[in-house]
């Protein structure tokens, strides 16, 4: 007896014949399992399709949902953070300029950062600032030279702020240093002095001038590099030349000479911290006289004659008061002749 292949359909009978009733019962189940299958699958595609229809009108709904409140809640905490910046409050209108950031805007993506880093310049958080204000610069590349130009000037203001603290900040140092010294100083020889100069940092212990010295140098030098930078960034493509009326270039030259200005005045600040350099040690050959001028020599010539002369007139005064004592004795005196 042949084995038939699984795939072969299987033997019906011939037409009219009563059919196989085994043969017809597994027919029966294997179409019921195939029809069950493809009743599954409907079921899940069917299902699968409401889930992304669900989802999509919950994406929608969460997006118009969010326009809403953007469309509502934008207009109240710009107007809040305006209120703020307008008393004053710096800190608080950068807290709700922040805000922005959460509901973005796509023409202007760049506006909530310079608003907020604008805020933190005027609260004198000068490295929060400087990193909106660094982030608006670069959302603004397709922005307008104006919008550009307006970023990086804010920038160029933080960093030259921040500089100027630092310097301040050295100022104070150098201060307490010249007190520190003038104290040690008084101290050793014995005098009064303010104990309170020993320690100008208020640490509980004597400060040291070293210290003193290079931290005041370290703000000195951040200073330097921060106005170096304030000048940098205003070179800037943001700002073309061509594009710049005749008040804001003159505007930006006065800002770079100040800026070098004050630069320079950083640097000489730090010279002038060092200590003074030892003195040259003492020679022990005594220095040679300088050679005399013709003045100087002449001068001596007429000095040594009217020596001479002084000394010749006193051997003369001698030689003749030795004769008049020879001729009227010691004490004598000429008689007195009436005329």
């Amino acid at each position: 007896m042949t084995r038939r292949d699984e795939n072969t359909p299987k033997y019906r009978g011939p037409a009219g014949a009563p059919p196989d009733s085994a043969a017809r019962k597994r027919h029966d189940a294997k179409r019921d399992r195939a029809g069950l299958r493809t009743a599954q699958r409907d079921r899940v595609a069917a299902k699968r399709r409401q889930a992304i229809a669900r989802s999509c009108a919950a994406g929608l709904a969460v997006v118009m949902l969010l326009a809403g409140v953007r469309l509502i809640a934008l207009p109240t905490v710009t107007a809040l953070a305006a209120s703020k910046h307008s008393a004053e409050d710096y800190r608080g209108a950068a807290n709700l300029y922040g805000v922005q950031k959460v509901f973005p805007n796509v023409v202007e993506p760049w506006k909530a950062y310079y608003n907020a880093g604008t805020a933190l310049v005027r609260a004198e958080e000068f490295e929060a600032a400087k990193r909106e204000l660094d982030d608006a610069y670069h959302r603004a590349e397709n922005g307008t030279d104006e919008q550009r130009c307006m970023i990086q000037t804010n920038l160029s203001i933080a960093y030259e702020l921040d500089a100027d603290r630092e310097r301040s900040q050295a100022g104070d140092l150098a201060e307490a240093l010249k007190r520190l010294t003038a104290a040690l100083a008084a101290k050793a020889a014995g005098k009064p002095y303010d104990a309170a100069d020993l320690d100008p940092l208020e640490t509980g212990t004597p400060a040291k001038p070293d210290d003193l010295r290079a931290e005041a140098t370290q703000h000195l030098d951040w200073a330097a590099h921060g106005y170096a930078t304030a000048k940098q960034i205003r070179t800037w493509p943001g700002c073309p030349e061509a594009n710049r009326s005749e008040e804001r270039e003159q505007q930006d030259k006065e800002a770079q000479r100040r800026l070098d200005r004050k630069r320079q005045d950083s640097t000489d600040a730090k010279d002038s911290l060092q200590p003074p350099p030892p003195g040259p040690a003492p020679d022990p050959s005594p220095n040679p006289s300088p050679s005399p001028s013709p003045q100087d020599k002449a001068e001596a010539d007429r000095m040594e004659r009217l020596r001479q002369q002084n000394e010749e007139a006193n051997q003369a005064g001698d030689a003749d008061r030795q004769a008049y004592e020879n001729a009227y004795g010691e004490g004598g005196a000429p008689p007195s002749r009436n005329w």
